[in-house]
């Protein structure tokens, strides 16, 4: 059960008080106002006490004169010491908190002050017997109070809770603590039998993973085998992964992947990072290219995710692209994540270490996703957030697995909540150890335009000390100049939540997005469980009227496609990947090609396989190298039969189209190009479109239009062969023969657009000039 309980704001009062009263001295007027006032007071406050609280205070304070009490705490501090008996508890043993007051003076005058529910607790009264508000009273020679509250189990699930009680005294008081905090574990379980698919657990007999699901599935070995580790404080043992080739499988089956469709999937992982959090590296995954669920490491990020990109249901629900919810992590820390897939609702939620991240909207049903299950490494395919990967054990995790479980149903919150609570008791190693978690979503920023962003810093539970939390800026390059965040924040002693704000002024640069991280650092036994990693769209991007197919702009991980297809790069090259670069401004990112490097991407139907395509339209940003004499391929589809080509050749750029053999009722229509002068070291924006129906072929390069009218081409084919980015790995032809030259750039590829459509005018106006403001630095310059 998850409590609602309203929470007070302390205002507490102590009073010490006489109940006789000096007749020998004729009291002055200033003491006739004080005495009225004091006079006044008592009566408000002695209406609030109860009778027998009424009774020790007159016990306490008779024969005490008002003038020696006067005399003698005049100028001093009474010390009031402030212990518990307990700081960590657990629900189910109706246990005692047991806080004892001590005055460590010489004087024996009654005391008083008060103790309340701090506002930010998150613990029942009905767990803990609690008025909303309790006086604490020294009687007269009383040097010591016990107070006693009461843990009842009230037997409902819970997440952990906090009671955070607060101490307010006079200021002739000082208090050992001004506050106290008892973090109550639940223990309370409910039956989460139902639906479970499999629960794996460590076993140190095996050395492997064992089931104790209803199917008992067998765990397999592919690769190296990972090491038992057993844990200590009694809990339970995991296995540890190295990285390089341990990984473990499961063979498909209906109840974990291959039944037609799931309409919900709960998945549940408790793992400890190692010391790199910056490789890919996957924890789980199960499924393929095509359909599949995903849990993994890139960047300092955590990644759960699930996927259905074939249209399985006539568009009924799927497909749905790659959606995924993530959070930083940190190196060495301990990680309880759940991944809900809810296709009725068509959100995809997570939770971390018993915190909520959030949810992704836009999922539909997952459909059967043969592939084999792998632990700490991808088995076979798989699609990450960026793309797919066709590989046969590889992306290995390095660290420690202890838990995983699988349910073909969504939990409620109280099974939820049980799950976690007993996990974190059973199989977590630092579970007393604070983490820090960090809220925001991404931020639009208008050109030219300052934004001030609300955030919070949160903590899993009070700190017992003060603590400072330190900010470091990374990321994009332009970052420290764009982003501005506090250097230090502070963090008092039991505060839960810290709210700050950052600010981000945008640099009127031309720049599709850019990727910000802020570190969180303390020296206090904090751990930071998530960076905070801003995502700042400039909305000087491209507009879309038509979405394209293909939308690739360049990060510093590589290519990421914005379109509305998914692109998968071959698994295995031929030839070395290209390296992204930042250009020396550090404001954009490009692909730098050697002249013997090559991206190559999987055919499709969007691309080259589909029965025929009557237009399309490409576009790029380019930089050349020294040489623009020999001939270097740029992009190339097909073979030599059939395909396009954007190439280099003694001092020209060729944009070309060719079906030079007919196929079924197309007829072949030969090769038809348009060329353009180029320069060495120097910056094109390219835009090539072609329409078979309206027999037109035409180029934006830069701010020059140019086009073929003389061209007769009818409709491109499927044309089957390798998609090459910077280079060949197949044959295809060229204006001049259809030899298979080797044909590698170099110089630098910004970004690509692929549309199966023929932008109008205007669109390739918008286009052409979204990459000449984005990309040509002369025209920069010139209108800054």
């Amino acid at each position: 059960m998850v409590k609602k309980m309203h929470l007070l704001v302390v205002m507490l009062i102590a009073w010490t008080m006489v109940s006789c009263k000096d007749q020998s001295v004729e009291p002055s007027s200033k003491d006739s106002d004080e005495s009225s006032t004091s006079t006044r007071l008592q009566e408000a406050w002695q209406n609030s006490l109860s009778s027998d609280e009424k009774d020790l205070l007159s016990s306490a304070l008779e024969g005490v004169s008002k003038d020696l009490i006067k005399g003698e705490l005049n100028g001093q501090i009474i010390p009031i010491s402030v212990e518990a008996n307990q700081l960590h508890l657990r629900e189910g043993h109706d246990d005692d908190i047991v806080i004892t007051f001590k005055r460590q003076d010489l004087l024996h005058y009654p005391l008083m002050l008060s103790m309340r529910i701090h506002k930010d607790s998150k613990a029942g009264t009905d767990d803990v017997v609690l008025e909303p508000s309790k006086n604490i009273l020294f009687g007269k020679d009383q040097d010591q109070v016990e107070i006693v509250l009461p843990l009842k189990d009230d037997y409902q699930v819970e997440a952990r809770e906090i009671l955070l009680l607060e101490f307010k005294a006079p200021t002739y008081m000082e208090l050992s603590e001004t506050s106290l905090a008892f973090v109550i574990d639940d223990n309370d379980q409910v039956d989460t039998r139902q639906g479970l698919a499999f629960e794996l657990k460590a076993d140190e007999e095996s050395q492997s993973f064992k089931d104790h699901g209803p199917e008992n599935l067998i765990v397999l070995s592919e690769g190296g085998s990972p090491q038992f580790q057993a844990s200590t404080k009694g809990r339970q043992g995991r296995l540890a992964f190295d990285g390089k080739a341990d990984i473990l499988t499961v063979l498909d089956d209906s109840v974990l992947n291959s039944a037609d469709h799931y309409l919900a999937k709960t998945m549940i992982v408790g793992f400890h990072t190692g010391a790199d959090v910056q490789r890919r590296q996957v924890i789980f995954e199960q499924g393929s290219i095509l359909r599949g669920i995903n849990i993994y490491i890139d960047h300092g990020q955590l990644f759960l995710g699930a996927y259905n990109l074939a249209n399985d249901d006539a568009g009924a629900s799927t497909p749905w692209a790659p959606t995924h919810i993530q959070t930083g992590i940190v190196p060495n820390a301990e990680y309880l994540a759940v991944i809900e897939l809810n296709a009725n609702a068509k959100t995809l939620s997570a939770w971390l270490n018993r915190h909520e991240l959030g949810a992704q909207h836009g999922v539909g049903k997952l459909f059967g996703h043969q592939g084999g299950i792998g632990i700490g490494g991808a088995h076979q395919e798989i699609t990450f957030h960026d793309g797919a990967a066709k590989i046969k054990n590889g992306y290995f995790f390095q660290g420690q697995v202890a838990y995983i479980a699988a349910y073909n149903r969504l939990l409620n919150e109280n099974e939820r909540v049980s799950i976690e609570n007993k996990l974190w008791q059973e199989t977590m190693i630092s579970d007393k150890k604070n983490t820090l978690f960090t809220h925001l979503k991404d931020v639009t920023i208008k050109e030219g335009e300052r934004e001030k962003i609300a955030m919070e810093l949160e903590l899993q539970f009070p700190p017992r000390k003060p603590l400072v939390v330190r900010t470091k800026i990374g990321g994009h390059p332009s970052a420290e100049q764009e982003v501005s965040v506090p250097k230090e924040i502070q963090i008092a002693k039991h505060q839960m939540r810290v709210p700050f704000s950052i600010e981000v002024q945008d640099n009127s640069r031309p720049e599709f997005e850019k990727h910000v991280a802020i570190e969180f650092m303390t020296d206090e036994g904090l751990t930071p469980i998530s960076s905070l990693n801003l995502r700042i769209i400039d909305d000087e991007s491209f507009k879309e009227t038509t979405p394209a197919a293909h939308w690739l702009s360049v990060s510093d991980d590589g290519l990421v496609n914005h379109g509305a297809s998914p692109l998968t790069l071959k698994p295995k090259p031929k030839l070395e990947k290209p390296q992204p670069v930042m250009d020396k401004e550090g404001y954009l990112a490009h692909l730098q090609f050697q002249g013997n490097q090559v991206l190559s991407f999987q055919e499709s139907k969007i691309l080259n396989r589909d029965s025929y395509y009557r237009t399309k339209t490409l576009a790029f940003a380019i930089k050349t190298g020294e040489d623009v004499q020999g001939r270097q391929m740029i992009y190339k589809q097909g073979d030599h039969l059939r395909g396009l080509n954007i190439y280099i050749h003694q001092g020209m750029i060729y944009l070309m189209v060719f079906n030079q053999k007919k196929l079924r009722y197309h007829k072949a229509w030969g090769k038809h190009y348009l060329s353009y002068p180029i320069e060495p070291n120097h910056n094109y924006t390219v835009v090539f479109a072609f329409d078979s129906d309206k027999n037109r072929l035409l180029a934006f390069i830069n701010e020059q239009f140019i086009e073929n009218t003389q061209a007769e081409i009818g409709p491109l084919p499927r044309h089957k062969g390798s998609i090459d980015l910077g280079g060949l790995t197949g044959p295809t032809s060229f204006h001049d023969t259809d030899a298979l030259v080797p044909s590698f750039f170099k110089g630098r590829i910004s970004e690509i657009f692929h549309y199966n459509t023929f932008l109008n005018d205007e669109e390739l106006d918008s286009l052409s000039q979204y990459l000449i403001n984005k990309y040509r630095r002369d025209r920069l310059a010139a209108r800054r």
